[in-house]
């Protein structure tokens, strides 16, 4: 859970390291970067250059007929799409 509190922050926001450390439970900045390194496989800073390059290639979508009037509001559709880099 805090692995993804910091890649939440580290996408989301302009925070130091050591700042995004201290609200998301880790002792240190260093101690985060170690343990963010060893789950995600990128280094933080890494990671956060990363946003500008990242892109959908595709999405698809199966919903059934039972489902469809959940998703239809107004004349829209309205979906939410979670994904991870």
């Amino acid at each position: 859970m805090q692995i993804a509190q910091a890649k939440h922050m580290l996408l989301g926001t302009n925070d130091k390291l050591q700042d995004i450390a201290l609200k998301t439970g880790f002792a240190d900045g260093s101690y985060l970067g170690k343990t963010f390194s060893k789950y995600v496989h990128l280094s933080p800073s890494s990671f956060r250059k990363r946003k500008h390059t990242s892109r959908i290639v595709s999405i698809q979508l199966k919903v059934t007929c039972d489902e469809w009037p959940l998703l239809l509001k107004d004349n829209y559709i309205y979906l939410s799409i979670i994904f991870t880099l």
